[in-house]
């Protein structure tokens, strides 16, 4: 177990290698200094709580780090009174907090029905904690699982936990027949909870449903975002990066960019490096509606000045 001190004390030479680095548990908060580490993405506190809530330690460093953008996992061990699940989940819906529910180190027969009937109260709290966004584990990852099972029953039936933290903190921690019988009775609290199997079946696709039309309603809205940043087709005054110098160009109104070559000719180029190379003026005068028996002092006006300096509208 690491003292927060120490992290926060080496701070400036905590330097992660390895993706894997950037995340850190079992930290246990020894002092009031709410200094985040650096260089820190994720991070689990070991809880303290007094009368069954979180000590006022424990939760001004838990939303201080919060606030300053470090996801925040306040871990249990399986001796830490936890007192009113429900309060317990309101409080950690209240800072956005998740939560980890730790197995006994030491899984007796006793201690093994201790943790089951813990999970079942903290199983029933979240699912009536509507405001509880974050995680929940061991309950959330089972939930995730159950909605599987229903979407896509032959997956669930290959599906591997993957994640680091769970497969080291619940899996490797208990017997295969442990871990099902766990499984049992949090299923039987999130089916009860939902009035039976056919009523939380009706609930999951409901919910995946509506997700799904909410992701589509939100793709639509990006797409009609990012079109109405497209200019229409037509031609422009783009302004040359490297040289400072104004070029022609006529656009397809989709995804490329005529550009005036010193040759007179117009070289197509894609949106992408068209913008990353030039700055779009302003719109202007095809060759065919300029008038061909201009004077050189009217092919003047047409073109923008190179020391006037426009003001650009925006990436081409």
């Amino acid at each position: 177990m690491t003292k927060l001190s120490e992290l926060i004390k080496d701070r400036e030479s905590f330097e992660p290698t390895n993706e894997e680095d950037f995340f850190v548990f079992g930290i246990e908060v020894d002092t009031d200094d709410v200094t985040p580490p650096r260089n820190v993405r994720e991070i689990g506190l070991i809880a303290k709580t007094e009368d069954g809530e979180l000590t006022n330690e424990v939760l001004d460093v838990t939303i201080s780090y919060i606030l300053a953008g470090i996801d925040v996992l306040v871990e249990f061990p399986a001796d830490v009174d936890i007192g009113d699940p429900r309060h317990l989940m309101a409080t950690a819906a209240s800072v956005n907090a998740s939560l980890s529910f730790l197995p006994p180190k030491e899984l007796t027969t006793e201690s093994f029905e201790a943790y089951c009937r813990r999970l079942e109260a903290v199983t029933s709290a979240y699912l009536r904690q509507l405001t509880m966004t974050k995680f929940v584990m061991p309950v959330t990852n089972y939930l995730q699982y159950c909605y599987i099972e229903v979407l896509d029953p032959d997956a669930s039936k290959t599906f591997v936990p993957e994640d680091g933290y769970v497969l080291s903190r619940f899996h490797e921690s208990m017997t295969v027949d442990q871990s099902d019988l766990l499984k049992e009775r949090i299923r039987k609290v999130i089916v009860d909870h939902f009035g039976g199997e056919y009523e939380f079946r009706t609930f999951a696709l409901g919910l995946m449903g509506a997700v799904s039309g909410v992701v589509e309603s939100s793709l639509a809205e990006v797409v009609e975002e990012q079109r109405s940043q497209i200019p229409p087709a037509g031609w422009y005054w783009l302004l040359r990066k490297e040289d400072s110098a104004f070029v022609m160009s006529r656009f397809d109104g989709v995804e490329t960019w005529n550009i005036e070559q010193a040759d007179g000719s117009l070289l197509p180029i894609p949106t992408s490096s068209a913008g990353r190379d030039h700055v779009l003026i302003e719109a202007a005068l095809s060759p065919a509606e300029r008038a061909p028996a201009a004077t050189e002092a009217d092919a003047d006006t047409t073109k923008p000045e190179a020391d006037c300096e426009p003001e650009a509208e925006g990436e081409a």
